[in-house]
């Protein structure tokens, strides 16, 4: 399996750019290289510059993950996940068959699109979804087979800070108690 960190986001609510912010003198990005990297079999970073269609969000950066992985299921992780560790990308990991498009976490009621595993038949799903301006990657998990996974302190790798994904000061802050 590949791995692809996003760090193309704008930050508007953050307001500075995600991948540069640092927890305990590590920043986001250098985080999560260093916890997917031993993961996988090869980590992309993908930032605005791999972008084709620039400027539709999300859904253009798990695009141009998908095509650097190369016919290969890709294990996607946002920047901004900096509760993520090991235990929960193996877990995931195991969790995906080729008989689903896509394996990702639900976490207080919340699908984290950014954060899971997509297999490689999702290009010509995500291309025809653009083709239709829906940028929306909410509305291409319905078009999809999908494997929702919940979390609980049961697993080991849980903590209460997993799945948190850090988009304003505030949840920077609510980080940095947790962490």
């Amino acid at each position: 399996m590949i791995g692809a960190i996003l760090i193309g986001g704008d930050s508007r609510r953050m307001g500075v750019n995600k991948a540069n912010i640092e927890l305990n003198g590590i920043s986001l990005l250098d985080r999560s290289i260093a916890i997917l990297k031993p993961e996988v079999e090869d980590l992309f970073i993908i930032g605005k510059e791999d972008d084709i269609y620039n400027g539709i969000g999300a859904i253009g950066g798990l695009h141009s993950a998908i095509i650097k992985a190369n016919g290969k299921a890709i294990f996607v992780l946002a920047c901004d996940y900096p509760g993520i560790n090991s235990g929960f990308i193996r877990f995931m990991k195991a969790e995906y068959q080729q008989s689903y498009d896509m394996v990702l976490p639900q976490w207080e009621g919340n699908i984290q699109t950014l954060c899971g595993v997509y297999g490689p038949g999702m290009l010509s799903l995500i291309e025809s979804q653009i083709k239709s301006k829906d940028y929306k990657i909410k509305n291409l998990i319905k078009k999809c087979r999908v494997k929702l996974v919940r979390f609980s302190k049961k697993h080991e790798f849980y903590s209460d800070s997993l799945l948190i994904n850090m988009n304003t000061p505030a949840d920077y802050e609510q980080f940095k108690t947790k962490d």
